[in-house]
């Protein structure tokens, strides 16, 4: 009778075993798919809040992008007033010097017919950087040794040498052309020409 009721009893824990790993089979499965479902659940989270950061980003970026192109238009807008400013400034010390240049040429003709001699004739005047290149003819010799003395004798010329000389006897038996350089000078202020004149005085 005893071997009857462990047959039983062998017989009747297989189901319940089955059972028992269905049950364990089914919780395991639906805690499966509760991870799975809050694992999607968590990377569709990540996802939007990257999406959001991501979005939040290019905003900041386009404003950025926007201040820059802003800085830069102002940038370019100073350079280019500085441009302007610098043409206006060289445009300005052109004319400064323009007017000065015809005042000097003025003052040195003006200076050129004081010291003009007798029988001296002066065809050609060139100036340039301060030097002046003068041709010429004289009636004789000595008419144009006076000349050269006169010129050097002025406080705004300087240094009067002759660079050629040829016979001109279509004008005369003893007349030659000439070629004359020389330097301007500017003269001293007058306050400086009365004291050096007192000077001397004393």
């Amino acid at each position: 009778m005893n071997q009857d009721m462990n047959q039983d009893i062998r017989i009747n824990l297989l189901p319940w075993r089955q059972a028992r790993r269905d049950s364990q089979r089914r919780g395991f499965l639906w805690g499966l798919a509760a991870a799975l479902a809050l694992a999607a659940l968590a990377t569709a989270g990540m996802d939007w809040r990257y999406a959001s950061l991501i979005q939040r980003q290019e905003a900041r970026n386009g404003f950025l992008q926007g201040e820059l192109a802003r800085l830069d238009a102002g940038i370019e807008e100073t350079a280019a007033l500085r441009q302007e400013r610098q043409a206006l400034l060289e445009r300005m010390a052109f004319i400064q010097q323009l007017q000065g240049s015809r005042a000097q040429v003025a003052e040195a003709l003006a200076e050129l017919a004081l010291r003009l001699a007798p029988g001296v004739h002066f065809t050609r005047l060139a100036m340039s950087d301060g030097r002046l290149q003068i041709e010429g003819y004289a009636e004789t010799s000595a008419q144009l040794a006076q000349q050269l003395r006169q010129l050097a004798a002025s406080a705004r010329f300087a240094e009067p040498r002759v660079q050629a000389i040829t016979a001109a006897p279509e004008l005369g038996r003893r007349a030659s052309r000439f070629d004359l350089a020389l330097r301007q000078t500017l003269p001293a202020p007058a306050s400086e020409a009365s004291e050096s004149g007192q000077g001397a005085d004393g």
